[in-house]
């Protein structure tokens, strides 16, 4: 069968490709993908829109389009290949000497060709139909003149002691495509209700594909470095229920430039940027917003001292999840001050945040986080806009919220998720699971003489439930907590079929 179909197949490739087809491109799709299409319809190319098989001994000189049809590679492009509405397949044999371009079609490679640049973008909003003997490219994306960001353009709600409530409005104004850049206009305003604070924000973006370039401004926004503590609907939830707030804040007037590129997408996506800002920081004071369960005493905010902070931040972010195991690394570096810069201070440091998943025994889960912060070689200590803490839920259970803060950060938490039989599941409450914890870090800074401490202990987490019971081994202290928490992620491996009670 095979062999009939490559015969059938190669008398297509002897009759050519259908060159006597005009082909024009219409509407619009993406930008970047829009270029390419606009530089490949204007030079010399071979058009392929009948299943074609380029043999193994067969070499094709210049660029090649597939349209709405399907291409067998074996052998040599000279050029590049860019398939739109096509299924397109590359043999352990192939060689392109130029890019491959998928556009909203299937791009099927074997792991050894030769295809040294490969833009896979199956879900691309285009397709291709036949009119009046014309082959047409049709972009499909509507591009709105306003783009609301959040829920119904609200961005950034938050309530916390500093603020209160902290909400923000405003659009992106998406301007006219341009060559192969999509241009914006961006802008918001807001308001802290306990601070009583005018919140701006503004900018200009510039995106071609996985490019992009933005220019900003912000003032009186709220800056804090504890995010990966808590996010922000879970900690806004905790100090509107108990007066808990598990976060220090800082204000901060930036201006800044951010040049970012998504290197890959699909099963693993990674993004790299870089920054360069300007930012004036201001202490905030801790206030007494309302709580359904009023808190004893509010936690003071520390008072970050009035300063200036000119940096560059060098980043990346890759997460990955397959069918066993999956991780998410979020790394950068940043590098302040200078003879060439308004900066009261001159600092190197890092942050690195990565959690790693794997499937134990049966459906069971291990989670290992890891979060460490700190300054390199050559940098004694970071200024307080810069520092982090620990204690508390999230962290060290069985000490007081941020009781320990500095400069530097060592903290790894350890959790074996063990799922309980689907006849056990209950009412409202759902799938328990039962999950056995280890916690341990410090945050410190280099005049501190401190030691590691670290928790140990198991949580009945429900869907929207737990109790948690927690010890510290070194001192025999120990806390139970019940709280209203939000449903657990769940790994594929976890997700099984709900099997029927037997009768």
């Amino acid at each position: 069968m095979r062999r009939f179909v490559l015969t059938v197949l190669g008398l297509l490739t002897a009759a050519g490709s259908v060159q006597a087809q005009g082909v024009v491109a219409r509407g619009y799709g993406e930008a970047d993908l829009d270029a390419v299409l606009r530089a490949t319809l204007s030079g010399h190319y071979t058009l392929v829109a009948q299943d074609r098989l380029i043999g193994s001994s067969d070499t094709v000189q210049g660029n090649v389009l597939v349209l709405r049809a399907r291409l067998i590679v074996e052998g040599t492009v000279l050029g590049n290949v860019v398939g739109v509405d096509a299924n397109m397949y590359f043999r352990p044999s192939a060689v392109v000497r130029g890019s491959v371009t998928n556009i909203a079609g299937g791009f099927y490679p074997s792991e050894l060709a030769s295809l040294p640049n490969v833009e896979n973008r199956p879900l691309a909003p285009y397709h291709v139909r036949e009119s009046e003997g014309m082959l047409i490219i049709e972009g499909t994306n509507q591009r709105p003149l306003l783009k609301l960001g959040g829920l119904f353009g609200v961005q950034h709600p938050e309530y916390n002691r500093v603020d209160g409530v902290r909400v923000e409005f405003g659009p992106t104004l998406l301007l006219p495509p341009f060559l192969a850049l999509e241009p914006s206009i961006f802008g918001s305003v807001g308001y802290a209700t306990h601070r009583g604070d005018l919140i701006t924000r503004a900018g200009v973006g510039l995106r071609r594909g996985r490019t992009n370039l933005v220019l900003g401004f912000e003032n009186n926004i709220t800056e804090t470095n504890d995010r990966w503590i808590r996010s922000d609907l879970k900690n806004s939830l905790s100090y509107l229920w108990n007066g808990k707030d598990y976060r220090n804040y800082y204000e901060a007037e930036r201006f800044y430039a951010e040049f970012s590129r998504t290197l890959e997408r699909g099963a693993r996506e990674t993004r790299v940027w870089l920054r360069g800002q300007h930012e004036d920081a201001s202490p905030l004071v801790a206030g007494s917003p309302w709580s359904v369960l009023k808190a004893d005493t509010v936690r003071p905010n520390p008072l970050i001292p009035e300063s200036t902070i000119a940096s560059v931040q060098l980043g990346v972010e890759s997460e990955w999840e397959g069918l066993a195991s999956a991780w998410n690394v979020n790394a950068w570096v940043e590098s302040a001050g200078g003879d060439l810069v308004d900066s009261d201070h001159a600092f190197n440091m890092y942050s690195l945040g990565v959690l790693y998943a794997m499937k134990a025994v049966a459906n069971h889960t291990l989670e290992i986080e890891g979060n460490f912060r700190g300054p390199l070689p050559g940098t004694d200590a970071l200024p307080e806009q810069r520092w982090t803490q620990l204690g508390g839920s999230g962290t060290l259970y069985t000490f007081e919220i941020g009781q320990f803060r500095g400069d530097r950060l060592v903290f790894v938490e350890s959790e074996y998720t063990i799922p309980f039989s689907e006849r056990l599941r209950l009412p409202i409450l759902g799938l328990p699971r039962l999950r056995l914890m280890h916690n341990i870090g410090m945050a410190w800074t280099h005049t501190d003489d401190r030691r590691f401490e670290q928790n140990i202990g198991a949580r009945l987490q429900f869907t929207m439930a737990h109790l948690r019971y927690v010890v510290d081994p070194r001192t025999g202290d120990s806390k139970f907590s019940v709280g209203v928490s939000f449903p657990p992620r769940g790994y594929p491996w976890e997700k099984q079929q709900r099997t029927p009670l037997t009768r």
